[in-house]
């Protein structure tokens, strides 16, 4: 059985698979995908990652086929970097939730939250007991990781009312502001829009 080692490079997030930068990894089933990750982590959490399995070249985007395979990213421009596509199930891919996120006064959303089975070498906070110096300590095992993905996003009613405002006050006196210049104005000076 062919294995597949994704590796990261120092001060640089994402992963690489044979000297290819790997942009996103997309976890698939029956025709779509169903979440997807650049790193795990908000640092990238692992040096390398082991794949049991092989991954094999392809032209063509298939959801349908039943194999782990990589493709070039055609929208990123910076450059050569690749999309990495794996079976849902080839790692035990889970939906834990999905949760509502409320970012600012602005906008909210919701994002779903995945758990993934991994085999790799995972960079530990640890505390050298003699100095007292904080360091990562690399440890291979297998690991359950959790990621969010999926995220969706819209504007808050604060946000649509603080716009339908800003809209009027243009159409009345030819002054132009931002939902968010007039939205600091009325908070500011503690108006409400009756």
């Amino acid at each position: 059985m062919n294995k597949t080692t994704l590796t990261t490079q120092p001060c640089y997030n994402p992963y690489f698979m044979d000297n290819k930068e790997i942009r996103s990894i997309c976890f698939y089933k029956s025709g779509a995908v169903l979440a997807s990750v650049r790193w795990f982590g908000s640092n990238n959490n692992f040096d390398s990652i082991t794949l049991p399995f092989e991954v094999k070249k392809a032209v063509r985007l298939n959801l349908e086929r039943s194999d782990a395979f990589y493709m070039r990213d055609k929208e990123y421009d910076f450059g050569p970097a690749y999309i990495l596509y794996i079976p849902a199930d080839w790692v035990n891919l889970q939906h834990v939730k999905t949760e509502n996120i409320n970012s600012s006064w602005w906008s909210a959303g919701t994002r779903d939250v995945f758990t993934v089975d991994i085999q790799g070498v995972r960079r530990q906070p640890a505390i050298d007991k003699e100095t007292g110096k904080f360091y990562y300590d690399r440890v291979p095992g297998a690991y359950t990781e959790q990621f969010d993905c999926n995220y969706i996003w819209h504007n808050t009613p604060e946000f649509d009312k603080c716009k339908e405002l800003a809209d009027d006050i243009k159409k009345l006196s030819s002054v132009e502001l931002s939902a968010y210049q007039l939205h600091d104005i009325m908070e500011h000076y503690n108006i409400i829009k009756k």
